[in-house]
């Protein structure tokens, strides 16, 4: 099963989120997140949160259409996303994506993208999409194709032993290569084949395709 989960971040272009509603079985609402589902004539399967964000007439129609909604207290120990991400772990996801889960509130969007880690280590594929990137947790071996929706490929440690990798069809190849925490030895690079391999010997890092 497929998730679509949507915060209330920065807002994704419409005919993006149009896409990834089609393409994923179930669908949930982080608070405001809803609103943007509203903009496309969307409705989540589950809207979750203290409900804070949300005007009071989008919240009453999101009733009179029958909405399985969650309300949290505003006073919590977890966000709106995680709150999602925990309720759609329980129906056993292969592949979850957040979107509007990056933004201005820079403390919003850290927390989000290292949600990546304990979603990987339920070994389920998680991704962050927004209007000009896509960020995973790097797995021990995967491919990365060209794609006209990136121009650079980054890749970013984020423990203290940093990361070793390989990397190969990239411009910058490299050899069982040791990134440390806190260099940017990994960002700004390209692809120069079809494809690019990349194999993770140790440590954890982050994988981030972008676009300006």
């Amino acid at each position: 099963m497929k998730a679509l989960i949507v915060s209330g971040g920065n807002e994704l272009n419409e005919d993006k989120l149009t896409s990834l509603y089609e393409q994923n079985d179930i669908i949930i609402a982080a608070d405001s997140g809803v609103e943007q589902l509203l903009k496309i004539n969307k409705l989540p399967d589950y809207l979750v949160g203290d409900l804070d964000s949300i005007s009071e007439k989008s919240i009453l129609y999101l009733k009179s259409k029958g909405v399985n909604t969650i309300v949290y207290p505003k006073e919590k120990n977890k966000s709106d996303t995680e709150i999602a991400i925990e309720l759609i772990l329980s129906k056993k996801p292969e592949n979850i994506t957040l979107v509007s889960a990056t933004g201005s509130r820079l403390d919003h969007s850290l927390a989000n993208i290292f949600l990546l880690k304990k979603l990987s280590d339920l070994n389920i594929d998680t991704q962050i999409i927004d209007n000009n990137n896509i960020i995973k947790l790097i797995r021990p071996e995967q491919i990365v194709l060209k794609d006209e929706s990136f121009d650079y490929i980054s890749i970013i440690p984020i423990c203290l032993e940093g990361i070793v990798i390989t990397l190969n069809g990239f411009h910058y190849n490299l050899i069982r290569e040791h990134i440390e925490f806190g260099s940017s030895h990994g960002v700004s690079n390209e692809l120069d084949k079809d494809e690019g391999h990349i194999i993770k010997h140790s440590g954890e890092g982050l994988l981030i395709l972008s676009k300006d």
